[in-house]
């Protein structure tokens, strides 16, 4: 199970470092175990969000796509 959530973890920083996105790392005040993406559009593009709870710690990935994908 320990080395399920380590590989988590990894596959998600590895997309946070392909897609050039803003990594966040934060404690957690309590236990969490879990995986959550998100995306919001704007006129100026879509914005993804993934974030990875183990136990006491959040992992969050940010990043833009360009409208159109335009790059």
């Amino acid at each position: 199970m320990i080395y399920t959530l380590f590989v988590l973890i990894a596959i998600v920083l590895i997309l946070g470092h392909i897609k050039k996105a803003e990594i966040q790392i934060a404690p957690i005040f309590g236990i969490m175990v879990g995986i959550l993406y998100s995306y919001n559009d704007f006129e100026d593009g879509k914005e993804h969000w993934i974030q990875c709870c183990v136990f006491f710690v959040s992992i969050t990935v940010i990043w833009n796509d360009p409208p159109n994908g335009l790059k």
